[in-house]
C-alpha cells in the first residue's frame, strides 16, 4: 500500500517535471537534486519508476526468505529447514528468486554452518571466518578415538636450525594432544620449526601417542610439575630463535604462526605476541587482556562475537594468554623465564608480560593469529584452576604493587580505554566509506590521513557513515596497521548515535570529512562527546563544484547567488574547532566563514618515476573512480571521448585506457577498440609505465586532483584543463600542457605525444612540482597542527589577510 502510494506520487512528480521547459530544468537540476535527502529519493524513484524489471512483492519476499535461511539459521539442519519452509510457502518463486551467489552461499553454509557467532549484522564472512567455522564444525562432529594406535601417525618436519620452538606442556588428555600436534603439522608452512612436548608424568596413552610422532622432541617428568615449570623446562632445551608457548587443548589455524612471526619481527620493541582465542562454542575467549589496578585481569571481549570489528585490529595490550604466546627465546631467558612463585600455573603469563613492559618492550595482540581453545581442558578440574588464579593474584599484587598504581581501576566503563595498553589519545575518523585508494574521489587522501594520524600516535577508529561495507584489502591493511574499522555487511547504515552512546566521552578528537557528514554527525558528537576537539576536513568545497556544473549546463547566476551557495556550506566551518583544507586557496575561502583555525593538508606523494622512456611508451591513460552519475569524472571522460578524442585520432593512431572503479553505464558503453574501459585494478604502476600521455579533462570539480599528482610522481606527463592547472598551481608548458577547449586540448595532446623534447621537459617539470608541493613533512605538519589543541593560533592559515569571497566569473 505504502509503496503503491509512493509510486503514484513519484509518477505525478515525474510528469510535472517533464512539463518544465528544458532551459529551466537544466538550471534547477543541480540545486534540486543537491538538496538534503533528495539524492536518496532520486535513486529510489529511479528504482521504482524506470527499473527494466520491476520487482514484485512476492519475489522480494522470497529473496528475503532466502537471506534469512542462508544467514539467519545457525546449524546445518537450520539452513536446510529454512529453504524447505521457503519451498513450501512459495515454490513458484524459489527458482526466480535464487541466484548463483545464493547457491554458493548455500553450499558454504551447509558445509560450514554457524558454529561460530560471526554474524555481525550479516557481514560477508572473511576467509578466516570460514576457516574457523569449518574447524569448529569438524571438532564438534569428530568422535573420540578408542586408543592411540587407531590414529594416523604424525610426521613433523626436521630442521637443523629452527626459527620457532613450540613448547607444549601436557598432562594426560592424549586426544587433545593429538589434535594439537596434527593441527601444527597440517597448518604451519613457510617457516622452520621444532615441537618440544613436556610430558608431566601422564598416566593415560600420552606416552604411547608421543612415541608415534616423528621428529618430536619430548621431555619427560615423573610427576606433574604444572604448566609453568614444564614451560620453563621446554624453553631450556629449545633451539629456536622464538618460543611459541601453546596449550595442548588448542587448535592452531593455518595463518596463525606466520601472523605471529611477522608481527614480532616487524619491530624490535615488540617482546611478545598473542592472538584471537575462540571457545569451542564459537564465542570469543579473549582478544588480548587487561590488567586492572587491583591485580585482577579481564580477557577483552570474552563471550562476544570473535569477529566483531573491535576485536579485529592490531594493538598493544597489557598481556596475552600463554595458551598461545610467541616471544624471543633470548628475551625469555634474560627475563628469567616464567616466575616460579606462581607454580604450578596461572598469572605466569601476566607476570611475564609485565616484566617485558618493565624492560621497555611491548606486548601486541594480533587478530590474524587464531586458535580454538578448550579453556581448562588440560587442567585437573576447573575449580582447581580458579582456586590457583585467586591464590596467585595476591602474589602478583605484591610483586607489582608500584606498577599497578598506574593501571586503570576495574570498571565496565573503563574497558574501552584500558584495551589499548599504549594509552594513546583516541581519534574518531568519520567519512563516507572505508577509504580504499582504488576508488579515487578523495579516498587516496583520506587513506593517507588515517594512516598518518596513526603514525603520529593516535589510536584511530574509522567510522564509515554512509557505506559501511568491508572493503578488502584496504580494511584488512588498516586493521593490521592498528586502526579499528567499524563495518557491517547487511546494506544498512551504521548508527553513529548508538555507537557514541556506548562510547560516551571516549574520543579526544573527532575528525569529520565532507559537508554532508559534518551536518549529520556534528550534533551527535557535541551531545555524546562534548569534550572532543572537532576537526572538519573540507575535502573539497562542494558548492564550488556544483556551481561549475551549473555553469557548464548553461545555468545563469550572479555573484550574489554564488556567494550565498558557498555560505550555505561554509556555515559548517564555524562550528568546528579546526579545519583541514586541501589547498591554501580553499583554506582562505573557508576562513571567511568563521573558521577559528584552518590548516592545509594536501597530498602526500613520493616520487617513484617509472623506467620506460618516451620510445617505450604508447597510448593515452585516464585514471579516476566513477561512483556516481553525474560526477566530475564521468563528465570529464564523456567530454574527452566525444569531443577531444576524435580530433586527436585525425592525427594520431592511439587508444585510451580508462582505469578506476566504474559504476556508470554511460562510461561502460564507451568500451570499444579505441577506448578500453578497464575498471578497478590493484596495481596502477604497469598502466603508468605503458602510457605516453595522461589526460585530465575535468570541467567541474573542487579540491585537489590526486590522480594528476600521482601520474606526475611516476613521470607521466599530462594534458589538463585550466581548472585542474589552477587547482594545483601549475603552469602551461612547464609542469603540464593546458587545453582551454576541445580543440586546444587535442592540439596540445598531439604535440606532447609527438614531441620527445616537449615530453621530457614536461615530465621533468612535473616531477619537480610534486617534490615541491606534496612533501610528507608538510602533510604531517598540517595533520599534527589540526589535531593538537594546544597549538598557537598564529600557525593557522586564517590569520592571513582576508581575500574576496567567491566571484561567479571565477567559474569560467
Amino acid at each position: 500500500m505504502i509503496r503503491s502510494s509512493v509510486r503514484t506520487f513519484l509518477s505525478a512528480a515525474a510528469f510535472a517535471w517533464s512539463k518544465v521547459p528544458e532551459r529551466e530544468r537544466r538550471a534547477l537540476r543541480p540545486l534540486l537534486w543537491g538538496a538534503p535527502g533528495l539524492q536518496r529519493l532520486r535513486r529510489s524513484s529511479q528504482d521504482m519508476l524506470w527499473s527494466p524489471r520491476p520487482e514484485d512483492p512476492t519475489g522480494r519476499q522470497a529473496r528475503q526468505w532466502i537471506s534469512d535461511a542462508l544467514y539467519g539459521e545457525r546449524t546445518r539442519g537450520g539452513v536446510l529447514w529454512g529453504l524447505l519452509r521457503l519451498a513450501i510457502r512459495e515454490p513458484g518463486t524459489l527458482v526466480g528468486a535464487a541466484s548463483v551467489d545464493a547457491a554458493k552461499t548455500l553450499i558454504r553454509r551447509v558445509l560450514t554452518p554457524d558454529a561460530v557467532v560471526g554474524n555481525h549484522d550479516h557481514a560477508q564472512p572473511t576467509d578466516l571466518e570460514f576457516e574457523v567455522r569449518a574447524v569448529l564444525t569438524r571438532l564438534g562432529q569428530s568422535s573420540d578415538p578408542a586408543d592411540a594406535d587407531s590414529l594416523e601417525r604424525i610426521a613433523l618436519p626436521q630442521f637443523e636450525d629452527p626459527d620457532i620452538s613450540f613448547v607444549i606442556p601436557v598432562w594426560n588428555h592424549w586426544r587433545y594432544t593429538y589434535a594439537c600436534l596434527a593441527a601444527i603439522a597440517r597448518n604451519v608452512r613457510g617457516t622452520t620449526y621444532e615441537v618440544v612436548v613436556v610430558d608431566n608424568g601422564s598416566s593415560d596413552e600420552t606416552p604411547r601417542l608421543l612415541s608415534r610422532v616423528g621428529n618430536l622432541r619430548v621431555v619427560r617428568n615423573e610427576t606433574n610439575l604444572g604448566f609453568l615449570r614444564a614451560s620453563n623446562q621446554g624453553a631450556a632445551v629449545a633451539r629456536g630463535r622464538h618460543l611459541l608457548f601453546l596449550n595442548n587443548d588448542t587448535h592452531l589455524l593455518s595463518g596463525t604462526v606466520g601472523a605471529l612471526l611477522s608481527t614480532i619481527d616487524s619491530d624490535p620493541t615488540i617482546g611478545a605476541v598473542g592472538g584471537r582465542m575462540i571457545f569451542l562454542n564459537g564465542r570469543l575467549q579473549e582478544a588480548g587482556s587487561i590488567v586492572w589496578s587491583d591485580g585482577s585481569c579481564l580477557g577483552y571481549g570474552r563471550n562476544d562475537d570473535p569477529f566483531d570489528p573491535q576485536y579485529s585490529y592490531v594493538r598493544v595490550v597489557d598481556y596475552c594468554s600463554a595458551a598461545m604466546l610467541l616471544t624471543r627465546r633470548d628475551l625469555f631467558l634474560r627475563a628469567g623465564g616464567f616466575d616460579e612463585r606462581y607454580a604450578p600455573a596461572y598469572y605466569e603469563d601476566s607476570d611475564y608480560c609485565m616484566t617485558l613492559r618493565a624492560l621497555g618492550h611491548r606486548v601486541v595482540y594480533q587478530p590474524a593469529a587464531v586458535v580454538i581453545h578448550r579453556e581448562f581442558g588440560s587442567s585437573p578440574r576447573a575449580e582447581a584452576a580458579l582456586e590457583a588464579q585467586a591464590r596467585n593474584r595476591s602474589l602478583f599484587v605484591q610483586k607489582w604493587a608500584s606498577t599497578l598504581g598506574d593501571q586503570p581501576a576495574p570498571s565496565p566503563r573503563a574497558v574501552l580505554r584500558a584495551r589499548d595498553a599504549g594509552r594513546r589519545r583516541r581519534l574518531l575518523f568519520v567519512d563516507d566509506r572505508v577509504p580504499d585508494p582504488r576508488l579515487g574521489t578523495g579516498y587516496p587522501r583520506a587513506n593517507s590521513m588515517v594512516t598518518s594520524l596513526q603514525e603520529l600516535g593516535w589510536s584511530i577508529t574509522l567510522f564509515p557513515l554512509l557505506y559501511p561495507e568491508r572493503l578488502d584489502p584496504t580494511t584488512r591493511d588498516l586493521e593490521q596497521r592498528g586502526v579499528e574499522v567499524i563495518t557491517r555487511g547487511d546494506g544498512r547504515r551504521l548508527d553513529l548515535k548508538g555507537f557514541l552512546e556506548q562510547r560516551r566521552d571516549l574520543y579526544d578528537v573527532v575528525l569529520i570529512s565532507r559537508p554532508h557528514n559534518m551536518k549529520e554527525a556534528l550534533p551527535i558528537v557535541r551531545r555524546f562527546a562534548p569534550s572532543a576537539h572537532v576537526v572538519y576536513d573540507a575535502e573539497a568545497i562542494f558548492a564550488e563544484r556544483e556551481l561549475r556544473l551549473l555553469r557548464l549546463q548553461g545555468g545563469a547566476f550572479n555573484d550574489r547567488f554564488a556567494q550565498a551557495r558557498i555560505r550555505l556550506e561554509g556555515g559548517l566551518v564555524g562550528q568546528a574547532d579546526a579545519i583541514t583544507a586541501v589547498s591554501a586557496h580553499e583554506a582562505k575561502i573557508l576562513g571567511q566563514f568563521g573558521a577559528r583555525r584552518t590548516y592545509v593538508v594536501g597530498h602526500s606523494v613520493d616520487l617513484r618515476p617509472t623506467a620506460p622512456g618516451y620510445d617505450e611508451r604508447a597510448d593515452l591513460l585516464f585514471v579516476g573512480g566513477i561512483l556516481d552519475s553525474p560526477s566530475p569524472n564521468e563528465d570529464a571522460l564523456l567530454y574527452f571521448v566525444r569531443e577531444i578524442l576524435p580530433l586527436v585520432r585525425r592525427q594520431l593512431r592511439c587508444s585510451l585506457s580508462v582505469v578506476g572503479t566504474n559504476q556508470s553505464e554511460r562510461v561502460a558503453a564507451l568500451n570499444s577498440e579505441d577506448v578500453r574501459v578497464v575498471g578497478r585494478v590493484d596495481d596502477l604502476e604497469p598502466w603508468y609505465s605503458r602510457a605516453r600521455v595522461f589526460v585530465v579533462p575535468t570541467r567541474y570539480a573542487a579540491g585537489l586532483p590526486m590522480k594528476l599528482h600521482e601520474a606526475a610522481s611516476v613521470g607521466l606527463p599530462s594534458v589538463v584543463t585550466p581548472l585542474i592547472a589552477s587547482q594545483v598551481g601549475w603552469s602551461d608548458g612547464r609542469e603540464v600542457i593546458v587545453g582551454r577547449d576541445a580543440a586546444e586540448f587535442a592540439s596540445g595532446l598531439v604535440a606532447l605525444y609527438s614531441n620527445r623534447e616537449l615530453w621530457e621537459r614536461i615530465r621533468a617539470g612535473a616531477l619537480k612540482a610534486v617534490q615541491r608541493d606534496c612533501t610528507r613533512q608538510a602533510f604531517l605538519a598540517g595533520l599534527r597542527a589540526a589535531t593538537e589543541m594546544h597549538l598557537e593560533r598564529a600557525n593557522a592559515v586564517t590569520d592571513e589577510p582576508a581575500v574576496a569571497l567567491y566571484r561567479a566569473s571565477g567559474l569560467d
